[in-house]
């Protein structure tokens, strides 16, 4: 969805690689409490937070960037995630961010097919959709079960929506902090009507 035309830096290419790679750890909420995957995003805060004061430039950080970045934002949606929803919705919402948000922002760079509005593309968000949606079954196939029941389906679909959507509204806060609850919210509310029916 963020277009830079003509503008290829290696550092946001690099910030995308890492982006995606944070989302693994989601794999871990099937078998672990989500006490201890906080225990692991906050080590890595306390990592990110001791290199800032350090002053050392990450070679993920933007220029002008300290203690509160993207990097920042991204766990601590994660931890309020964790806070609100269940394991399977936090763990869709989790990769619909990791996955979604770093392939908008590729695909939209290159393809952007028509421009939304400032820095958002419809081939941005097309892929935010496409590429979260295929996150996001991976996880539930992987970790909550080898076969997507349709309930399941229904909110993985629903998941990469509700993410595309907050990508696509979110221009003066950063889509991190909103991303995995509002994808991991829908996964589960479709589960809850779906489960009624």
């Amino acid at each position: 969805m963020r277009c830079s035309y003509g503008v290829r830096a290696p550092r946001e290419d690099l910030r995308r690689v890492v982006h995606l790679a944070c989302g693994a750890p989601a794999l871990l909420l099937r078998d672990f409490p989500a006490v201890l995957v906080v225990g692991l995003v906050a080590f890595l805060l306390c990592g990110y937070w001791l290199t800032v004061a350090m002053r050392i430039q990450l070679p993920i950080m933007r220029t002008g960037e300290r203690w509160v970045s993207g990097a920042v934002t991204y766990w601590i949606g994660v931890i309020i995630a964790l806070a609100l929803l269940p394991a399977e919705a936090v763990a869709v919402g989790w990769v619909v961010m990791a996955v979604g948000d770093p392939m908008a922002a590729w695909v939209g760079q290159r393809f952007p097919l028509r421009m939304l509005r400032d820095q958002r593309s419809l081939g941005g968000t097309l892929a935010f959709i496409l590429f979260a949606a295929l996150g996001a079954a991976g996880v539930v196939a992987f970790g909550f079960g080898p076969v997507l029941k349709p309930v399941q389906f229904a909110g993985i679909l629903a998941a990469a929506l509700a993410g595309a959507v907050v990508e696509f509204i979110c221009m003066r806060w950063d889509d991190n902090l909103f991303i995995p609850v509002f994808a991991g919210g829908a996964y589960l509310l479709v589960a809850w009507a779906m489960a009624g029916v």
